[in-house]
């Protein structure tokens, strides 16, 4: 086998390539089965990750929540005071959908 085929450079293949195969968008989800679908793919794949790539997910997760928070509570973001949007909404102004 060639050199290219180990990109971790110690002569071994990469077996693990992360903890979620791709990009995790639920938002982006067409069917109600997407969504389904990639919670199984999560679950499983973190079962099969050591135990340090999920603390270090967890890590990632918590760090995202607390900066959530500092913008929300502390910076005082304009982004979550911004009102909701909805179809009455957008009929009263004449916003154009999409």
């Amino acid at each position: 086998m060639d050199r290219d085929e180990y990109p971790s450079g110690d002569g071994k293949p990469l077996r693990d390539p992360g903890v979620f195969p791709g990009k995790c968008e639920i938002q982006a989800a067409k069917y109600p089965g997407e969504a389904g679908f990639l919670g199984w793919v999560s679950v499983k794949s973190l079962q099969a990750a050591t135990a340090p790539r999920v603390w270090s997910l967890a890590g990632v997760v918590a760090a995202g929540l607390l900066l959530v928070l500092v913008a929300r509570f502390v910076l005082r973001s304009s982004f979550f005071q911004a009102g909701r949007e909805s179809a009455e909404t957008r009929a009263e102004t004449g916003t154009p959908a999409g």
